[in-house]
């Protein structure tokens, strides 16, 4: 995990600044620090916990925010540096306060406004930060921050979509698998007292879930100290683990309804991304990196690096996205006729908003068909339960 430093320096005009920066030690601080134009003349280290806890605070929407209202006040004719302050004066939050008022200090110095947000690459992307180099260069700079907000309106809003779609299900699932070991661990034992009394052979059903009973019962701790092993070293995997989180996402590109779904989210954040870089007028390739670490999939992840590896060799940008197999033909097609007529960025802009609508009705669907599925599978499994413990009384009943 990065570590961060605090840092001064003297930026190109001879001016001290000062600041943190996020590395893995040292001497990359400094290189890091050097690229942004800044001569770096101490550097020291902070507590990481301490500087964890302020950022991790910091959220995209939080971002998106001061996008918007930056974007505002440039439009009204505020000077960049007084905006600044006004937004990091006007903002609640102390993480956030902290790192507008970093942000000043850094162009208060003589830096523009993206030397100073690569400052804090955890917030802020290196194609946020390239898109306003460009449009620093070109005077653009408040119909930039404009075109940034309501791209990450649209990331936003497409990724609480997903996530609601998997929400749901998930809590249900847990709701229910909770209310299953409680029955299990707690109710399932007074029935057992009771049917010792009757003096007869219980039926397979009850003796099974009195079994499984008893196994939990038995073994809980265990059990729970697995599961929880498990599912700590599955996440441990997912984050530090590359070609695991490959296979991982290979598997449910694979999976039915889900697969699709994921497809068609990458295919649309690709698009969004692609075309916004166009559109600021980024180089194709700086574009095409910036598209890999936004898709969301290291498989398309894998596959834009592909693709871009492939531009660079002097092939087609629509040739290279046929020969991933990870594009339908429709989107080619589309990319080579944009490339044909010079309207990339807009037919790219056409592509991902047809994916995100085809996105918004998959999840609808997907909606609509998990319900009842989930309904029907948590019924048989509370109703079965219910009814092996009640059968015994039934027959108890007939039989007097």
């Amino acid at each position: 995990m990065p570590t961060v430093f605090h840092w001064t320096g003297l930026t190109s005009q001879k001016q001290k600044a000062q600041g943190s920066i996020e590395a893995k030690s040292a001497a990359f601080a400094r290189a890091k620090l050097r690229r942004n134009g800044i001569a770096p003349l101490q550097i020291r280290k902070t507590s990481h916990f301490l500087a964890f806890s302020k950022n991790k605070k910091i959220k995209s929407q939080d971002i998106l925010i001061f996008t918007r209202q930056l974007a505002i006040l440039i439009q009204a004719g505020v000077p960049l540096l007084q905006a600044i302050n006004m937004l990091a004066k006007g903002n609640q939050q102390n993480s956030m306060r902290e790192m507008l008022q970093s942000i000043g200090k850094t162009i208060a110095s003589g830096q523009p406004l993206s030397a100073a947000l690569r400052l804090h690459p955890k917030q802020f992307s290196r194609l946020f930060c390239q898109q306003l180099n460009a449009s620093e260069q070109s005077g653009t700079l408040d119909a930039t921050l404009e075109t940034l907000a309501q791209q990450q309106e649209k990331m936003a809003v497409l990724a609480r979509k997903i996530k609601k779609a998997c929400y749901y299900p998930a809590t249900v699932v847990v709701v229910a698998l909770l209310l299953i070991l409680l029955l299990l661990i707690w109710v399932v034992p007074q029935f057992e007292s009771l049917f010792q009394g009757f003096g007869a052979t219980l039926p397979l059903s009850t003796q099974f879930v009195i079994t499984l009973s008893h196994t939990l019962q038995q073994y809980a701790l265990p059990l729970a100290g697995t599961f929880s092993s498990v599912i700590y070293a599955f996440c441990k995997s997912v984050k530090r683990s590359t070609a695991f989180r490959r296979k991982l996402d290979t598997m449910l590109l694979r999976a039915p309804l889900l697969g699709m779904l994921l497809r068609k989210a990458a295919i649309a954040r690709y698009a969004r991304t692609l075309a916004t870089g166009f559109a600021s007028g980024l180089p194709l390739i700086d574009a095409l990196n910036a598209a890999a670490e936004t898709c969301g999939q290291r498989v398309y992840q894998q596959g834009i690096i592909t693709i871009r590896d492939a531009v660079l060799r002097g092939q087609a940008i629509h040739t290279a996205m046929q020969a991933t197999d990870l594009f339908p033909h429709t989107v080619v097609q589309m990319v080579a006729v944009g490339e044909a007529s010079g309207d990339l960025d807009t037919l790219l802009h056409k592509v991902a908003e047809r994916f995100e609508a085809e996105v918004d009705d998959a999840l609808s669907n997907l909606s609509s068909l998990l319900e009842p599925f989930i309904m029907i599978v948590l019924g048989v499994l509370l109703g079965g339960l219910m009814i092996a413990l009640y059968l015994p009384i039934f027959k108890l009943g007939s039989v007097m």
